[in-house]
């Protein structure tokens, strides 16, 4: 249920986005979506190592935490 309720604000959004923005949106939020699985895996066997915060794209906390 909490699943489509976000699929249909999600959409709301993406037609709230001009036209002209609307293809760059869409490709900069797919580039941004992450595999929870993979990130658990991640955080459980290399956390440590901060690669779950890599992947998910906040490589400047791994590298002030180093």
């Amino acid at each position: 249920m909490k699943q489509k309720i976000y699929l249909l604000e999600l959409q709301s959004i993406i037609h709230s986005v001009s036209e002209n923005d609307r293809e760059q949106y869409v490709n900069l939020l797919v580039e941004r979506i992450r595999n929870p699985v993979v990130t658990f895996g991640l955080s459980a066997f290399l956390g440590s190592w901060g690669a779950d915060r890599f992947y998910m794209g906040m490589w400047a906390s791994v590298l002030l935490s180093s």
